[in-house]
């Protein structure tokens, strides 16, 4: 017999349907139709979705797969205030209002109403990722022998590690990903506690970088999944329409 020796796998998939998902949501609807002519509608709601995935089709991997837990967070779809709101006004032209019109004059000026609508949101939740090597040397002895570097200093892996070209005195690797995922881009930062995530500038706001650091050579970063949120979204459109009556039962509207 001949024994042969596989390679170590480089990476493996584990697929899991314990995550856990919980959404909370207020609905309020409001609708008000005035003798003036005057309609008005609003809804509003107030929702979370927090949780370790958020379904099937949104799932995404673990930064640390021995903990799902740690990923416990807003969802993608996390919107946490949305409002609607709707105004319609009949212009008190035409057959048996106000401003009375017949023939031709109530078809071209009559059955008018003007209104407008009015959509807004809360943004949605943003995933921070960094990018950081697999793996690093740290200083763990600068007293070693030939050791020429101060505690805890990290630098990036040499190129060739062999018995003629060991790590340098006083160094010691270390695994940024210990469980894998080097090529899912799970991996989020550190916060730095005190600095405002967010910068403003022309009305714009945008990421502060000062407020993330790499975290610390083999431990995971502490800034939670979907913890910050994109711009607000903000909708008004208007509408113009007419109403052309047909018959007693039948009308057209444009």
């Amino acid at each position: 017999f001949r024994s042969v020796v596989l390679a170590p796998f480089g990476e493996m998939d584990y697929k899991t349907s314990g995550g856990r998902d919980n959404y909370n949501a207020l609905q309020v609807t409001v609708n008000r139709r005035f003798t003036a002519g005057l309609t008005l509608g609003a809804q509003y709601q107030w929702a979370h979705s927090i949780g370790t995935t958020q379904g099937s089709n949104e799932a995404q991997t673990a930064q640390d797969p021995f903990n799902f837990n740690g990923e416990r967070g807003n969802n993608t779809f996390d919107i946490r205030h949305s409002a609607n709101i709707t105004a319609l006004f009949e212009l008190p032209i035409g057959k048996g209002k106000r401003l009375g019109l017949a023939g031709l004059s109530n078809t071209l000026l009559g059955e008018w109403a003007v209104g407008g609508v009015y959509n807004g949101r809360t943004g949605t939740p943003l995933d921070i990722r960094i990018t950081r090597p697999d793996v690093v040397i740290v200083c763990t002895n600068p007293t070693q022998a030939g050791a020429s570097c101060a505690q805890g200093e990290v630098r990036g892996l040499p190129g060739t590690i062999n018995a003629t070209t060991p790590l340098p005195a006083g160094f010691t690797a270390v695994i940024n990903t210990p469980g894998g995922n080097n090529t899912r881009n799970t991996r989020r930062p550190d916060i730095v506690s005190g600095v405002n995530p967010y910068l403003t500038d022309g009305g714009l706001r945008f990421l502060n970088p000062a407020a993330f650091t790499i975290p610390r050579p083999g431990t995971y970063g502490n800034l939670s999944r979907g913890a910050l949120f994109g711009p607000a979204f903000h909708q008004f459109d208007m509408t113009l329409q007419k109403k052309i009556r047909l018959a007693e039962q039948a009308n057209l509207e444009f």
